[in-house]
């Protein structure tokens, strides 16, 4: 209201005080912004509310453009202003010929802070005025409103503290988050690559930096580019720098191969890469098979690594080719408007053969879902360490993403080998580390792991497949530690369940997360089932991404706004849900009339010595296991799998056959299982 009236307060005294404080040199706002945000709140950038009244609050004069508005048009107001007579701004309804001013009782300036009930109830009633509204008196209480919620969404009891079932999720894009963060918690770490530390003050720069030079290298809104990083700084700086172009950013595991990846940018459009130089051979190749035309190399040393390509080995930039230094040489860290909306896409993620696009309000939401979840990360401490590729919707959401928005240090590493991943959890000592059921199986084999446990261990997360119950309590019994499990999918942004953070449920993936329904259906009638009942599971919120990128269109993926999950889940009594297995095992008798699941056997399968790892298929109603052994003196034989199951497992649990694999390929995060001989 101030900014778009000026000729109303324009001769207050507050007003000329304001003119002639910001007519003072910069330097004076520079030593007084040192002043200033020595008080918690001080958060705004007194430079900026410079540039902001001799910008626009002087000049913009909206009593002329305000009366063409045709709309109807809601003003509230609170009952008196700290800085500013009633006088300079109740005549702002008048100006629209629609306006309906509205004032809220016993508030100031900050009225939807102070009386946030009184303000929805007005925008309700200006919204729907023929609608049968209830005087507040005779409304239904929030306690009313949480028993009906609970009817609904009995997992809600369990949340833990004072989580609410429904955050205010910003509508709002990946620039915003991190400019909040920027804004808040600059001084703080953000990325630490090997010995080098970025705060979040500088990675904000870095991003409007490189966002500007891409602009003049020629990436527009709706351009692709095609990310082949490892875990290095500048893919989380070029992460910010293309969402706020308003371009998509489609990020690929670099461990893929070059076939794969050419697939991918084929899929998406991709017009530009950025990629390593360690992999130039990959990145020509590319450039061969796709529409990719322009190549920003990065390299270890562009951020104080340490240089993997030899000196005398230099890299030869292709034509259209230039280095990351190279192309923010000279570039201002200058803000400006990102061209991107919350509901446009942001990122293009990869499962199986579909390309998920998620949009901006899709990643923040699940970013401050799972942030409002994970208690052990308060704001503006801890770390990170993600042990699954960034190029995953896991490892995106909670190893950049939510830690952004809680303002923790990214610990970064190129290195996921079981081996380098303890070294780094021993010398870092992260708050958080992301694993899979996989990585765990393999430090639970590992000699000495205890030792590899800083004094202060990790909360370990683990999704990506089912979390067999023995690795489970054995790395819990090694180490001293807790593993939470997590559910979600790449369509949901991996926000979906969780296990409460001081809550044990062992064999289940937790609570559905706030602003998350879900229901259990049958596969054959599509019932909602009650608790106990196996079905497909499905998953509704403002996580679920629009659809799938197809020839340069979003396909929907969601019926009546529920996302078929394609997962067989239950739900017990207290809200807390089980996977079972995947969608097509129903189809199969033994698990149709007798609920037996492949996961069944393989957790007791699993609990016999001499089997490091073990998978179990069914088909035509006979269950095959696969075991991976662990290779002692005296290896479990076919016979003893047999005799262990025939003890532990009722007759028709059974597997009718057993083989011996070298080893269990799950994909980098699980999702689909091939085995090599």
């Amino acid at each position: 209201i101030l900014a778009a009236t000026p000729r109303i307060f324009g001769g207050s005294s507050t007003i000329r005080t304001a003119g002639l404080l910001f007519s003072l040199p910069d330097f004076f706002f520079r030593i007084g912004q040192r002043i200033y945000e020595l008080d918690p709140r001080g958060q705004a950038s007194l430079l900026g509310l410079k540039r902001l009244f001799h910008d626009s609050l002087i000049h913009w004069d909206g009593t002329e453009k305000f009366p063409r508005i045709q709309q109807p048009a809601l003003i509230i107001e609170g009952f008196r202003d700290a800085l500013f007579p009633a006088s300079s701004y109740q005549g702002v309804a008048d100006l629209l010929p629609h306006g309906e001013m509205v004032q809220i009782r016993a508030s100031k300036h900050q009225v939807t802070l102070e009386r946030p009930k009184a303000v929805l109830r007005a925008v309700q009633r200006f919204i729907a005025p023929e609608a049968a509204f209830k005087p507040a008196w005779r409304s239904e209480n929030d306690e009313v409103e949480s028993i009906r919620l609970l009817a609904k969404r009995p997992w809600i009891a369990r949340y833990e503290g004072d989580l609410p079932p429904e955050l205010l999720l910003p509508r709002v894009t990946l620039t915003h988050l991190l400019a909040h963060t920027v804004r808040h918690f600059g001084k703080r770490p953000c990325l630490q690559f090997g010995k080098s530390h970025l705060t979040y003050a500088q990675v904000g720069d870095e991003a409007l930096r490189l966002a500007r030079a891409l602009a003049e290298w020629g990436v527009v809104e709706g351009d692709r580019v095609f990310f082949a990083l490892p875990h290095t700084p500048q893919l989380v700086i070029a992460l910010y720098a293309v969402t706020h172009l308003g371009a998509i950013a489609a990020l690929a595991d670099p461990a893929d191969g070059a076939e794969r990846l050419a697939a991918q940018a084929n899929q998406t459009g991709a017009t530009h890469l950025i990629v390593p130089e360690t992999l130039a051979e990959l990145a020509h190749s590319l450039a061969e098979q796709t529409d990719i035309g322009r190549i920003l190399f990065t390299s270890e040393m562009d951020y104080g690594g340490e240089r993997k390509r030899p000196s005398d080995n230099p890299l030869n930039l292709p034509v259209g080719g230039m280095r990351w230094p190279a192309l923010l040489e000279g570039v201002s860290a200058e803000p400006f408007l990102p061209a991107a909306t919350s509901e446009a896409t942001a990122v293009l993620l990869f499962t199986g053969a579909d390309a998920v696009a998620l949009t901006h309000a899709n990643l923040v939401a699940a970013a401050v879902q799972l942030g409002s979840w994970l208690t052990p990360l308060p704001q503006g401490t801890g770390s990170v360490l993600s042990g699954v590729p960034f190029a995953s919707a896991y490892g995106l959401t909670l190893g950049v993403n939510t830690a952004v928005f809680r303002a923790a240090e990214i610990i970064l590493t190129e290195d996921t080998a079981v081996e380098s991943l303890l070294e780094t959890i021993k010398k870092e000592s992260p708050t958080l580390f992301l694993g899979t059921p996989f990585l765990y199986k393999s430090f639970i084999w590992r000699q000495g792991l205890k030792s590899f446990m800083p004094p202060e261990p990790p909360l370990f997360l683990s999704s990506g497949a089912p979390l067999a119950v023995e690795v489970e309590e054995a790395f819990q019994r090694l180490t001293r530690a807790r593993i939470l499990e997590l559910y979600g999918l790449t369509e949901t942004g991996y926000a979906a369940m969780a296990t409460p953070v001081m809550r044990d449920r062992t064999g289940s993936v937790g609570l559905p997360l706030p602003n998350t329904a879900v229901r259990v259906t049958h596969p054959d009638t599509g019932e909602t089932l009650p608790f106990d009942h196996p079905g497909v599971l499905w998953l509704r919120g403002p996580q679920l991404a629009p659809g799938y990128w197809r020839d340069g269109a979003i396909a929907p993926l969601a019926e009546g706004g529920w996302l078929n999950t394609g997962d067989l889940a239950e739900m017990d009594d207290d809200g807390y849900f089980r996977i079972l297995g995947r969608l097509p095992a129903w189809g199969d008798e033994a698990v149709r009339r007798w609920g037996v699941f492949p996961r069944d056997i393989a957790e007791t399968i699993f609990e016999m010595p001499g089997v490091r790892d073990t998978a179990v298929t069914v088909q035509n109603g006979q269950f095959t296991a696969r075991i991976v052994k662990q290779a002692p003196d005296q290896p479990p034989t076919a016979a003893d799998i047999l005799a262990f199951c025939r003890k532990h497992l009722p007759y028709a649990d059974i597997p009718l056959q057993v083989e011996f694999v070298d080893g269990l390929d799950y994909g980098r995060l699980e999702k689909a299982i091939r085995f090599q001989r």
